[in-house]
């Protein structure tokens, strides 16, 4: 479920004070688990900086459950498991901002969705998507300048949110919303 469709008929969600609640309960949770088990960000942040990296994506997270009308929880870290039924989501605060994709082995092979977020309204638009080896298949994309170099998908390569095929995890949540 979305709010509207932007200019470039992208869905927008019209994110709410309850969804950033959640979302800075899961970052409490999220931090809390890496502290327990001893595990440190991608990144190497540690601290109060780890919390903004994992806010901007829970935010992005919480979207794509309200597009797909789905309970976003904080589950345990695993590896194996992705973001939101079956597809990994990528979220920036920029209206420009591209997808952050990994090597295959630092990223698992899968749907990877791009979100940004307007901090201000907290509007989040869903710019697209893109499998991972073709996110990872262009040379020009590939970023050496970030703090991680990575490749770095324009909007303009992502393919439309409305053909996004269906995952597993999404048609079982879908029958069971039916039934």
């Amino acid at each position: 479920m979305f709010d509207w469709l932007n200019g470039f008929e992208q869905p927008v969600v019209q994110l709410t004070e309850a969804d950033v609640i959640r979302c800075n309960e899961i970052v409490k949770r999220k931090i809390d688990y890496c502290k327990t088990y001893n595990q440190s960000h991608r990144y190497k942040i540690d601290g109060v900086k780890k919390a903004e990296p994992n806010f901007c994506g829970a935010l992005g997270e919480q979207t794509i459950a309200h597009y797909f009308d789905y309970e976003y929880c904080y589950r345990d870290y695993d590896r194996n498991l992705y973001d939101i039924l079956g597809y990994e989501i990528r979220t920036t605060y920029h209206a420009n901002g591209r997808l952050f994709t990994h090597p295959k082995g630092v990223d698992k092979e899968g749907r990877y969705i791009l979100v940004t977020v307007d901090k201000t309204t907290l509007c989040a638009t869903i710019r697209g998507y893109s499998p991972l080896n073709r996110c990872n298949e262009r040379r020009e994309n590939w970023d050496n300048t970030l703090q991680q170099p990575c490749w770095a998908m324009p909007q303009n390569q992502l393919w439309p949110i409305d053909m996004l095929p269906a995952t597993p995890e999404l048609i079982a949540h879908q029958m069971r919303l039916a039934a």
